[in-house]
């Protein structure tokens, strides 16, 4: 089965994250990251195993990118300090649920639901954008190279600006020539590489180093 070059990003990442839960008291929302990633691989090498065999799989990754969305603005809750912004992502996710439920079961069941994916993405978009504008306000210094919470919402920023219009792209090129959606899938795979490359950075900047003292 061939299996896109990002999908052993997505397990390195993967790998790396068990790493922390050797770490004490490592956040629970990246404890779960681990989860969200095994899942990952078996959404992946499901979808790419349907593909492969001419089968469609717009079903299984419109209900994934959903859950997932939903988990990263989970992720954004944990980490952003303003206590209106994070009370305000829960009924943002349940609204957001019913609407993923509407597009995914009625409105685009015979495609991606590209609408509730760009909808959760923008959403995600804005609180990233929020975080980094909390970041920079800070007035204690900070060693961003050192901040998982850094480096998850840079990776989302690009990722989901990047991926956004690529997916509305499809919806209206999907009968295009092959060579062009090649192209176009190129792109998405830079970006899917970009970001479990971040989320790696992000994980191994948690992990403490054992301290050494010489006898």
């Amino acid at each position: 089965m061939k299996l896109s070059l990002y999908y052993y990003f997505t397990i390195a990442s993967f790998l790396v994250s068990l790493l922390l839960f050797k770490q004490p008291r490592t956040p629970l929302y990246l404890k779960l990251f681990t989860v969200l990633l095994g899942t990952t691989l078996l959404v992946d090498g499901y979808g790419h195993y349907l593909a492969n065999h001419g089968r469609a799989n717009h079903r299984i990754y419109s209900i994934f990118t959903s859950s997932e969305l939903a988990f990263y603005l989970y992720v954004l809750s944990r980490i952003i300090q303003n206590p209106k912004m994070r009370f305000a992502i829960m009924p943002l996710l349940i609204f957001y649920a019913f609407v993923a439920i509407i597009d995914i079961s009625i409105v685009q069941k015979n495609g991606f639901a590209s609408f509730t994916y760009s909808l959760g993405s923008m959403v995600v978009i804005y609180y990233s954008i929020y975080y980094f504008f909390e970041l920079f306000r800070n007035p204690k210094s900070i060693k961003l190279k050192n901040e998982p919470s850094f480096w998850i919402c840079l990776g989302l920023l690009i990722y989901y600006c990047g991926t956004i219009p690529w997916y509305l792209l499809m919806v209206f090129l999907i009968k295009a020539p092959r060579n062009i959606l090649n192209n176009l899938y190129i792109g998405i795979e830079v970006l899917n590489i970009l970001l479990y490359t971040f989320f790696i950075i992000a994980f191994v900047c948690r992990v403490k180093k054992p301290n050494y003292t010489s006898q």
